[in-house]
């Protein structure tokens, strides 16, 4: 029974990876819908590394993706700091796939001389058509001192597939 039932999880695991891996190439923006002070990437490139993370990079920046993570996998620790400006950023990344979404989400901390300065969330959920051509992704901004107090904004972007 056991075995049976190790089969089907990883049945189920390999057919959710066979999905997200139609989500892979790079798109240009056909469209967008914008809901406060934020944008739609005018291209988009989502790939996996060495590692099996799944990377999102904007296609005019890719030396360094702005999520990455194994898919469905743990939250994975992120820091970072801006020297010049005295200011230091940590958080959680986090991949998901469920129900033919796929996500990347970041959670942290803002500060600035070490001391607490903004709580900010930031995500992108996307679907791909069944002919996985066109992307129809979501990012979600917020940026503030408590959740529910600060800049919150929402942009819905098209893609299409580059060829």
């Amino acid at each position: 029974m056991k075995k049976v039932v190790f089969a089907a999880l990883l049945l189920s695991a390999s057919s959710a990876l066979a999905d997200v891996s139609s989500f892979i190439g790079r798109y240009d923006l056909n469209a967008s819908d914008i809901n406060g002070e934020t944008f739609c990437y005018d291209g988009v490139i989502i790939s996996e590394n060495e590692e099996s993370e799944l990377e999102f990079y904007r296609a005019d920046v890719t030396y360094m993706p702005l999520y990455k993570g194994v898919v469905n996998g743990e939250a994975r620790e992120v820091s970072g700091s801006h020297g010049e400006a005295l200011s230091s950023s940590k958080g959680k990344e986090k991949v998901t796939y469920k129900n033919g979404t796929l996500t990347f989400q970041y959670s942290g901390v803002n500060k600035f001389l070490g001391v607490p300065a903004s709580r900010v969330q930031s995500g992108v959920s996307m679907k791909i058509s069944e002919k996985g051509r066109v992307l129809t992704l979501t990012r979600k901004e917020f940026e503030g001192v408590a959740f529910g107090v600060g800049r919150d904004a929402v942009a819905k972007c098209e893609y299409i597939r580059s060829k």
